[in-house]
């Protein structure tokens, strides 16, 4: 499932793309892929959890969408 979100969600791509080619300790593929994994069941438990649709601005805070973009 990691791989076809990666592969198909704008917001986990730009995740993966994030996690494997920042400046201070890139993941390699792999790890990169078992941290995404980790970040759609945090969002799959809240969405369950707030009974929510899935809406894509919530998947990151302000912050982090500043780094993902920098990167």
């Amino acid at each position: 499932m990691a791989l076809v979100m990666i592969a198909k969600n704008k917001e986990i791509k730009q995740l993966y793309g994030y996690l494997t080619k920042r400046k201070d300790n890139p993941l390699k593929k792999k790890q990169a892929v078992v941290a995404v994994i980790g970040k759609i069941l945090s969002i799959i438990f809240a969405l369950v959890k707030k009974d929510e649709k899935y809406d894509s601005t919530k998947v990151f805070n302000q912050e982090r969408q500043l780094e993902l973009v920098a990167a």
